[in-house]
């Protein structure tokens, strides 16, 4: 078993047109119901869905993460009215360590949206795959680092104030940072253990044979980098 099995792939959406935009930009709801309608009639994965304004982050696990991105592709095109309404996509991929520091880095207010607003959005994409039973272990204890780190970050840093000067803010990005590498080594450790136990099975009473066939030639319209 790998010891870092995860899988993170961020499709940006703000070049797609006006109406595609508004299809892709999905509520709590919406959202679970497109994680209920990939699993539908295929086998069981690991997956969630952070969710951002003309973004999403999809992630999952190295066993299941085809399956995964492929069911939710699919849902995409069904939701954006066919593939031909959707340009080239620029994507970003991630694996194993650089997947947990890029989630961490997001919830601790390093980069993108301020931390309480990660907080909230990282709490939800949680609601949501357990709803839908996605939520296996290795994304819990993905998320619960996420947490952690974001909450520290809230509580030990005033990262995100208005109010500070631009000498307090590079004081507390420094914090930050120091608390997203901690959490890091934590969620190694966390792994490490993890890996000597047999994980439990995920739920498989949504579905009853794997899907074969030309979803994965959905990602042919997106362009992919990786995050080193």
């Amino acid at each position: 078993m790998s010891t870092h099995p995860l899988r993170m792939l961020a499709i940006d959406f703000r070049g797609a047109e006006a109406e595609v935009r508004k299809a892709l930009s999905m509520n709590h709801a919406e959202l679970e119901e497109l994680v209920r309608d990939a699993c539908f009639m295929r086998k069981p994965f690991e997956l969630a869905i952070v969710s951002q304004p003309d973004r999403l982050e999809l992630y999952s696990t190295e066993d299941t993460y085809l399956t995964a991105f492929r069911a939710v592709l699919f849902e995409l095109v069904v939701r954006a009215g066919g593939r031909g309404n959707l340009p080239a996509l620029p994507t970003t991929e991630a694996t194993g360590v650089m997947v947990a520091r890029h989630l961490l880095r997001r919830a601790a207010g390093v980069e993108g949206r301020p931390v309480f607003e990660m907080l909230r959005e990282l709490n939800a994409a949680s609601v949501r795959s357990r709803a839908v039973r996605t939520f296996g272990p290795a994304l819990e204890t993905l998320f619960a680092s996420a947490f952690e780190a974001g909450w520290r970050a809230y509580t030990e840093t005033a990262l995100g104030d208005p109010t500070s000067t631009q000498a307090l803010r590079d004081v507390d990005t420094l914090a930050a940072e120091r608390i997203v590498e901690e959490e890091v080594v934590a969620w190694k450790a966390g792994r490490a253990v993890a890996a000597s136990v047999p994980p439990p099975r995920l739920d498989a009473s949504h579905s009853t044979s794997a899907e074969p066939g030309s979803a994965i030639r959905l990602k042919a319209g997106l362009r992919s980098t990786r995050i080193a």
